[in-house]
Parts: structure tokens; C-alpha cells; sequence
């Protein structure tokens, strides 16, 4: 419970200084309620501490539509709506790194945090009297318990706005 009130008290210090700034952040903004007048819709948190490729954005999609691009040390957050969602990163093209799409199931009243992961290693692999490099790459987008999630954004990342409020 006290994770709770550390990450509630995060956001409203991230919506205060992002109000100072001008708009305020879209999970700041007041989320629309479900049709049978129950609380505020879940709120998804993406981060990205330290994945590689770090030269390259990665791309946020839910549910096809992209609301954020995320560079290193990053984090953006949105309202969304119960129910099944398809959540996806893509890196550029230049990148070389493949796309991760992660069904998601959201419930009413939740917090989500996914870490998006990629790492990439060169190996030599023996061909006859010398070697071929091979790249070997991982992308993913990884479930993290709330708890966790708010005390790493918290060490590790600036607020980026997602470009749509509510999902």
C-alpha cells in the first residue's frame, strides 16, 4: 500500500511540473469513466531504462495507433480502457531490431507497468579458416509488478507525454 501512495505521489509531482510547463500530461488529464459509472479507467505505464539499440527511438502502438516514442531513460503513461488491447513497440527500420506485440488484458482500477527490453551481441562463429559475425538480437516488452515499476521510473527516467490522452 505504501508503493501505492509513492507512485500516486509521483504522478501528481509529474503532472504538477508538467502543468507549469503548459498542457498538461495525458494521463493527467481526466480520463473518461466506464458506461456503468464506476471509477477511472487503468492507467499503462511504458519504460525504458537501458535497451539497446540506444541510438534509436522505439515506437509505442496500442492498439495500432503509436503515442509515444521512447529513447533512453524514458517513460510515458496513458488512461485506458478495460479490456483486451494489442500493446507494441517497433524499432526503425535502420535499427535492425524486430517488433513486439504483447496482448494485454486491462481490468478496471489497475496500474500496468511493461519495461521494453532489446539487447543486441555480435558473435564469431567459425567458417572454415575464419569466422562470420552474426548479430543476435532480442526485443521484448516485459511485465512489471507496480511496486517495482514505480520505485525504477522513479531512479531511472524523465516523463515523456503520450500523444493520445485516453485508449
Amino acid at each position: 500500500m505504501r508503493a501505492l501512495g509513492f507512485g500516486l505521489a509521483l504522478l501528481a509531482g509529474a503532472a504538477a511540473g508538467a502543468s507549469a510547463m503548459g498542457a498538461p500530461p495525458a494521463w493527467a488529464q481526466e480520463p473518461v469513466s466506464a458506461a456503468d459509472g464506476s471509477s477511472p479507467d487503468a492507467n499503462l505505464f511504458v519504460y525504458r531504462d537501458a535497451a539497446r539499440p540506444a541510438g534509436c527511438a522505439a515506437q509505442l502502438y496500442l492498439d495500432g495507433k503509436q503515442f509515444a516514442a521512447l529513447p533512453q531513460h524514458a517513460y510515458t503513461s496513458l488512461t485506458v480502457r478495460p479490456g483486451a488491447h494489442e500493446l507494441e513497440f517497433r524499432w526503425p527500420s535502420a535499427c535492425g531490431h524486430g517488433d513486439v506485440t504483447n496482448r494485454i488484458e486491462i481490468e478496471d482500477r489497475r496500474l500496468y507497468y511493461f519495461a521494453l527490453a532489446g539487447d543486441a551481441a555480435l558473435t564469431a562463429d567459425p567458417l572454415g579458416n575464419s569466422y562470420e559475425m552474426r548479430l543476435h538480437e532480442t526485443t521484448s516488452l516485459v511485465p512489471v509488478d507496480p511496486d517495482q515499476g514505480v520505485q525504477t521510473v522513479a531512479a531511472c527516467c524523465r516523463f515523456l507525454p503520450a500523444r493520445h490522452a485516453t485508449f
